[in-house]
């Protein structure tokens, strides 16, 4: 009795025990199996964003006005709203077979390295090209983009075309940040009087005029800074080019559209 009694019982530790051991390493194995998976997946995913998000490395992507989708380029162009009219602000040759529109945003450090390309595109080209400045402050990501924007339409309005064009240029090339004081000091410089360029801010008087180049740009198709698009006046052939495009690359296509 002893005997059988010591043998079951030998028997049942050894089931019982000899199971959990079995058990366990059946879930150590499954908790390294999750684990493996969960560390790949996270490193697939890691990599699929960088893949997607590759082009926002780069130096000359554009600042998103829907930072929840991607810049894709425009298939249809409306080139009413495109095209130049007498309200715009041109640099260059206005009656110039090529312009260039851009629709821009002060704050953009995007639109800063294009402002230099397109400077020089204007100063090698001569009367062959003409550019348009629009605007296109992306508010949600730069606060003093609208304000900048409507006080540039103050100095163009006290002092004409060429004081816009100083005084865009003097932002863009600022080393500080261009808050509504410093607008006020970069177009004192200019000889702007800065009581009546005060009245026309907190008037709002400009209010309406840059949200009309905004609205131009959201029918255009522009989703982000710089947005740009080459016109050919004559033929009304029209080429989108989004963000700060190079040198090169603009001189080839406008050459392109001059042939």
């Amino acid at each position: 009795m002893d005997d059988k009694n010591s043998t079951y019982t030998i028997n049942f530790k050894e089931i019982v025990f000899g199971g959990f051991k079995n058990n366990l390493l059946a879930i150590v194995f499954m908790l390294i199996l999750v684990s493996s998976a969960f560390f790949a997946g996270s490193f697939y995913t890691k990599v699929q964003y960088l893949q997607g998000n590759e082009d926002a490395l780069g130096g000359n992507n554009p600042t998103l006005a829907n930072s929840g989708k991607e810049n894709q380029p425009v298939e249809k162009i409306n080139t009413e709203v495109i095209k130049p009219t007498d309200r715009d602000h041109i640099k260059g040759n206005a009656k110039a077979d090529i312009i260039v529109i851009e629709y821009s945003d002060f704050s953009c450090p995007f639109c800063k390295t294009y402002h230099d390309t397109m400077n020089k595109i204007i100063d090698d080209y001569g009367d062959k090209v003409g550019w348009v400045f629009r605007h296109f402050p992306l508010v949600s990501l730069h606060p003093l983009a609208f304000k900048q924007a409507e006080a540039s339409e103050c100095v163009a309005k006290l002092g004409g075309q060429v004081k816009f064009w100083d005084f865009t240029d003097s932002v863009f090339a600022s080393k500080v940040q261009v808050t509504e004081e410093e607008s006020a000091k970069i177009a004192g410089q200019l000889g702007i009087n800065t009581a009546q360029l005060k009245t026309c801010l907190d008037g709002g008087e400009m209010t309406a005029r840059v949200e009309g180049d905004y609205q131009s740009g959201i029918k255009a198709g522009v989703n982000g800074t710089p947005g740009n698009f080459i016109m050919n006046i004559k033929t009304g052939e029209t080429v989108p080019l989004k963000g700060a495009v190079p040198y090169d690359q603009m001189k080839k296509a406008i050459d392109s559209m001059l042939q």
